[in-house]
């Protein structure tokens, strides 16, 4: 209830307190369900750990916006009770596991982190999906909402050939920046690896590598290849300034308008609504989605709860509505890596 978030934020004493109530709740409570990963989940719940005291200001910020978009979109009770609560994984549990839906290449196509159930009205009983994510602050980088491989999205026969080109693209780049390396001495290429095909050479393994091939050496020759840190950030630097991803959007351009639909469709699960609509077995159901940010963080002063955020699915499908009404063609750019950290590579 919103009186427990306010007690919770008040102290760090409070929002220990808090994190133990939660705990005994996931624990105990037959109505907090998991698939798997119970007692994982459970003993990492740690009231001493700062991180864990972030999460649950994080948790606090979110659990105050799902309830506000319960209240705002679906007309739910204000501060309403969540009668069950699913936690999903690699395995979901059984009650809420007709929702899952394979589609698009992918065996979870609904991306609910949690799913919650608040009665049965009508005949009909009420579920609602959740995608969670988290930041420190408002004004912080908004968090990833996807973190698959781009080639796991290029489903369908139309992309086999681009598939297959990038695959190609991919490697004798990698061979060609790997060989580039050994001029500038960063690492040695043995003499029984200098003639092996592109594809094979960056496979290669070198003495003194330990089990990484060349291309996932951490040190140089000199550092040592398991030692230092300099080869990796050589090879992240060139793949976040080279002309890697140059490569890959000139050949993604004649069908960069499918991918765009694609990634958007598997992103913003703007089919999510169409296939569960089309499942007869869910009929007497009714699913709500949202992707929910929450937002907050533990500092040595206490508590630090933030105003998070609720993307509800409709307003998703609006937004993309009037894009579609837009006469100004798709662009594919690249952005910065929003870390900042030694992974210059991410994009």
């Amino acid at each position: 209830k919103e009186s427990d978030f306010k007690k919770a934020e008040k102290s760090t004493e409070a929002l220990q307190e808090f994190t133990i109530k939660v705990r005994k709740k996931c624990e105990s409570d037959r109505n907090v369900q998991f698939g798997t990963g119970k007692e994982q989940f459970i003993r990492a719940m740690d009231p001493r750990s700062s991180v864990v005291l972030s999460d649950m200001c994080r948790g606090i910020s979110a659990a105050r916006a799902i309830k506000n978009w319960l209240k705002t979109v679906h007309n739910e009770q204000p501060d309403t009770k969540i009668i069950r609560g699913f936690m999903t994984g690699n395995v979901w549990p059984a009650e809420v596991r007709p929702f899952k839906l394979e589609a698009f290449g992918f065996k979870d196509y609904n991306s609910s982190d949690m799913i919650l159930y608040t009665g049965e009205e009508g005949g009909a009983k009420y579920y609602y999906g959740i995608s969670l994510k988290k930041k420190n602050t408002e004004l912080s980088s908004d968090p990833t909402l996807i973190n698959k491989a781009f080639d796991t999205l290029l489903e369908g026969a139309e992309f086999n050939k681009l598939k297959e080109d990038l695959k190609k693209f991919r490697v004798k780049w990698f061979a060609d920046t790997l060989r580039e390396a050994e001029k500038k001495g960063l690492v040695l290429i043995e003499s029984g690896h200098k003639d092996l095909p592109d594809a094979k050479l960056i496979a290669a393994r070198p003495n003194g590598g330990g089990d990484k091939a060349y291309i996932n050496l951490k040190g140089t020759v000199k550092e040592g290849y398991t030692k230092g840190m300099g080869f990796r950030k050589y090879m992240n630097k060139q793949v976040g300034q080279g002309d890697l991803y140059d490569g890959f959007l000139k050949l993604m351009e004649p069908l960069k308008d499918k991918f765009a639909n694609q990634l958007i469709n598997v992103v913003l699960k703007t089919k999510l609504s169409d296939l569960l609509n089309a499942d007869k077995n869910l009929n007497k159901f009714y699913f709500g989605f949202a992707l929910i940010t929450g937002t907050g963080v533990y500092k040595k002063t206490g508590p630090d709860v933030r105003q998070g955020a609720a993307f509800p699915q409709e307003s998703v499908l609006c937004a993309l509505a009037l894009l579609a009404q837009s006469k100004e063609p798709l662009k594919m750019v690249q952005v910065p890596n929003p870390a900042g950290d030694e992974s210059d590579a991410a994009k």
